[in-house]
């Protein structure tokens, strides 16, 4: 072990990652199944911060280069392929409870027929909660159409004693002391958006320009 110059920034290096630890290797899945996790776990971080530049290598080869944006719009279109307008939620300023709830989805009409695209953040950490994933799709409803599932991020604030992060071995699972609020929360944002959304549409499919005014006088 010597030191040596280096870039600025984080690099992470495993090797031998199970020469001490052997019996840990036979619950592993196929390598690519572990791989998916990996690329899965640097996308969830890369979303939670969009201001760092994140780039993956896996034997040798970039697999994922994500570059510093200035929002977390311009971070999700990298992440989801999808550059077209997204659906801001806002749950506006916290209230007395201190929660808010932030995000971006695709619109219903281009939701994409496949699950797990769908990335929930709580003050920061990516988790995977079934309580927020089922208020996301019930502010949906009646949007979406069947078959097609939500796509973008959500995320919520709250005050720290508000939720437990060490409900799980791999802190992916959070509790929340009012999941009743939260999950209503969560939901009534993302009716609210998408309300404001089918607003946007009609504006756009239905408004005719101003007629100009007739001419009284001679031409």
């Amino acid at each position: 072990v010597r030191e040596c110059g280096a870039k600025v920034g984080t690099s992470i290096e495993i090797t031998n990652l199970f020469g001490n630890t052997p019996a840990r290797r036979k619950f592993l899945r196929t390598a690519r199944t572990e791989i998916a996790h990996i690329d899965e776990a640097v996308r969830n971080c890369a979303l939670a911060r969009p201001d760092v530049f994140f780039s993956l290598h896996i034997d040798g080869r970039q697999t994922l280069r994500l570059d510093r944006e200035t929002t977390m719009e311009r971070r999700l279109a990298q992440l989801l392929n999808y550059h077209d307008e997204m659906i801001a939620i806002d749950s506006g300023p916290p209230g007395p409870d201190g929660i808010t709830v932030r995000g971006l989805l695709i619109p219903p009409e281009a939701a994409p027929p496949n699950s797990g695209r769908l990335r929930l953040l709580v003050n920061g950490r990516s988790i995977r909660d079934r309580l927020l994933t089922h208020a996301v799709g019930e502010g949906l409803r009646s949007f979406l159409l069947k078959g097609r599932f939500p796509a973008g991020v959500i995320d919520v604030t709250l005050p720290p004693a508000e939720v437990d992060v060490n409900v799980h071995p791999a802190k992916q699972e959070v509790r929340f002391r009012d999941s009743r609020t939260v999950h209503h929360l969560v939901s009534q944002a993302v009716r609210d958006g998408m309300l404001g959304h089918q607003q946007h549409l009609r504006r756009e499919l239905f408004h005719a320009p101003q007629a100009p005014a007739a001419q009284t006088g001679p031409a």
